[in-house]
């Protein structure tokens, strides 16, 4: 599934550069930092328990702003976590492809967008706790909106709101079947440098 993955992303790259004909397309860096809240659902047997998350992510990110301001953008996630009332130290890292439609408005001026993506995550050192003993592999599926603000030519800040749903894969505790997912909504605050 992972070099699935990794052909479907240089796919996209590839057809990123062979659309680049206009001298309003840019390759981008950035850095993001984001903080919120969530939950995470474990189900089993028709039992449903709830825990309530405190996050932290972080985001290296490397995009492709297409001529017509449409983006796509592959981001490199870590989300430290604190789970429950006891404050349980946890982490998911993950690799992100986002889709940004900006609305068009004058040039450099603060210009709104809405956001779709997807991702794949791990569930760090959770291994231990499943019979398989593996880290528990998850899908994410990303929506955003957001503000992208020029600060200059190459410098621009991003500020928005970002919802992620991770369902994690199907795992056996004690025989017993369980389904989880996190859900998990941030405020970010990113920066980008266009070449």
């Amino acid at each position: 599934m992972i070099t699935f993955f990794k052909t479907f992303i240089f796919g996209l790259v590839i057809f990123g550069s062979l659309n680049a004909v206009a001298d309003d397309d840019h390759i981008y860096v950035g850095l993001g930092f984001s903080t919120g809240s969530g939950s995470e659902e474990y189900e089993s047997e028709n039992i449903t328990t709830d825990y309530d998350i405190d996050q932290n992510q972080t985001d290296i990110i490397v995009g492709y702003q297409f001529p017509s301001e449409k983006r796509i953008e592959f981001s490199l996630t870590t989300i430290d976590l604190d789970v429950g009332s006891e404050n349980i130290e946890s982490e998911y890292s993950g690799f992100d492809v986002d889709w940004h439609f900006p609305f068009k408005l004058q040039h450099n001026m603060v210009q709104p967008y809405l956001g779709v993506g997807f991702g794949l995550y791990e569930y760090e050192d959770t291994a231990r706790l499943f019979e398989k003993g593996e880290n528990l592999d998850g899908i994410a599926i990303n929506l955003m909106a957001g503000l992208f603000i020029p600060v200059n030519a190459q410098i621009e800040l991003d500020i928005a709101f970002k919802n992620k749903t991770i369902t994690w894969q199907t795992v056996e505790m004690n025989t017993r079947k369980i389904d989880t997912r996190s859900s998990l909504s941030s405020l970010v605050l990113a920066v980008r440098f266009k070449f």
